[in-house]
């Protein structure tokens, strides 16, 4: 892990996980007001 940490540019990033972000990224500019806080999703995990 260390050494990831040490050149995060090294790491390949697979082309569809930077889709899957583009896309979540579009759809949260679309409408910020969708979804739910993380503390408010915790909560319902955790009880």
């Amino acid at each position: 892990w260390d050494s990831i940490a040490e050149i995060p540019e090294a790491v390949e990033i697979p082309s569809w996980h930077k889709q899957e972000l583009e896309k979540r990224l579009a759809a949260y500019h679309a409408d910020p007001a969708e979804g739910s806080p993380w503390q408010d999703v915790k909560k319902r995990i955790l009880g």
